[in-house]
């Protein structure tokens, strides 16, 4: 067996390798961010593209965070070597959560952010020294939800300005408060708003604000968060501090650079369905599977919802990995001598997963009957529980009447 020696000596000789932390990747992620994902989201992509001639000031992209009054993670500093702790100051062991909901155009432009305070009242000292034209709604956890959701679109509207003549597109992840609003939906189709939802487990990779904005955001929040408390000794960062703190954040992180260079990591402007290279979709490669909504992709396309389609075949997957011939050199692929072992079914099994969402245009007349179906089912389930609360009710009055009737009959 090779030892450290060995180890060491390899390195040695191939100085490009070197040892690093990997980044966690869960298995949902590794599961969904496949080859046959990828062509179908690129697929809805390109067809919007040739039926609407998007320009870049059309192209959107939102998405919320989380903002704790402490730092997730907090900045490296010097410190002596062999030192066994090394801290930090921050305001307490656990943060409060205030969300805010971000927006970007493939063109640079940053929209005014939204804020979702954990509070049941309007609190108008919660927005001191926020960033222009930010707004801010109240609900008690703190998260977004279709209510406060449909708050913030109705502002994209106002600030997008879409019309008949200038559609606009907006591309989301496949949170319930974006993907199960029917009431969304409707003013989305009556306001010329294209909605298009990326495919589940696939926004660390596809989505423009993931992949550029989000990471030196959070990096420059905490750089202002510390700042803070050196200024102001013994005092602790509350709400109340979110929305200065946030905007000294957001205006370094909110560059046109930042902007354009996350569409154009993720092939979504200008568009390139080849982006991502090879090695980026390796986890996927034994656990790849064809997606489950490709049966409405073709019914979109059958009802002429969709003037280009391009077809997908279910058995779409990675290149295999062509057998090299032997050579003096011994180039062979490690995957020749042992190949990558293969899912044979699944172990998590979700049945009638109607609360994540899936790749598809939102305003299309399949995904719309399906809400308006999950809608009806929503009510008759409401309705069925109101009639057996009632029925209780009725027999419970029932039997009180009754046993005061005979209390009153042996009084008699």
């Amino acid at each position: 067996m090779a030892g450290k020696d060995w180890l060491y000596g390899f390195l040695k000789r191939h100085p490009r390798l070197v040892l690093r932390y990997p980044e966690k990747t869960s298995i949902a992620r590794a599961k969904g961010f496949n080859r046959v994902a990828i062509n179908a989201f690129f697929d809805l992509l390109d067809s919007l593209y040739s039926k609407y001639k998007f320009s870049p000031n059309d192209i959107y992209n939102a998405d919320e965070t989380g903002i704790l009054t402490v730092a997730n993670k907090p900045s490296k500093v010097l410190a002596l070597r062999g030192k066994k702790q090394v801290g930090t100051l921050t305001s307490a062991e656990w943060g409060v959560l205030v969300t805010a909901e971000t927006c970007v155009n493939a063109a640079g432009n940053f929209l005014p952010p939204m804020f979702v305070f954990p509070r049941k009242k309007e609190n108008p000292l919660l927005m001191d020294d926020a960033p222009p034209g930010s707004f801010a709604v109240y609900h008690e956890s703190g998260w977004i939800n279709k209510e406060t959701f449909l708050v913030w679109f109705k502002k994209f509207l106002e600030h997008s300005n879409p019309g008949p003549k200038k559609p606009v597109l907006l591309i989301i992840d496949g949170h319930n408060s974006h993907t199960k609003s029917l009431e969304l939906v409707n003013i989305a189709w009556a306001n010329n708003v294209v909605l298009l939802c990326f495919p589940p487990h696939t926004t660390h990779r596809l989505q423009p604000l993931d992949v550029s904005f989000m990471a030196p955001l959070i990096t420059f929040y905490e750089q202002e968060t510390r700042k803070w408390l050196i200024n102001h000794p013994g005092r602790c960062v509350t709400i109340y501090q979110v929305g200065k703190l946030f905007k000294a954040a957001f205006s370094r992180a909110a560059t046109v650079q930042t902007a354009v260079k996350g569409f154009g990591k993720t092939g979504i402007y200008p568009f390139n369905r080849d982006v991502f290279p090879e090695y980026l979709l390796a986890p996927s490669e034994t656990t790849e599977k064809p997606l489950d909504n490709t049966s409405e992709l073709k019914q979109a396309s059958y009802n002429g919802d969709v003037e280009h389609q391009p077809s997908t075949s279910s058995s779409e997957t990675m290149p295999t990995i062509e057998t090299q011939p032997f050579s003096s050199t011994f180039n062979i692929s490690p995957a020749v001598v042992m190949p990558f072992p293969r899912e044979t079914e699944s172990i998590i099994k979700r049945v009638n997963d109607k609360r994540r969402g899936k790749n598809a245009i939102l305003i299309l007349s399949p995904y719309k009957a399906e809400l308006v179906t999950i809608e009806r089912e929503r009510s008759g389930k409401k309705n069925k529980q109101k009639r057996a609360l009632f029925k209780n009710i009725t027999i419970l009055l029932l039997l009180k009447i009754k046993k005061q009737r005979k209390r009153k009959w042996k009084n008699q």
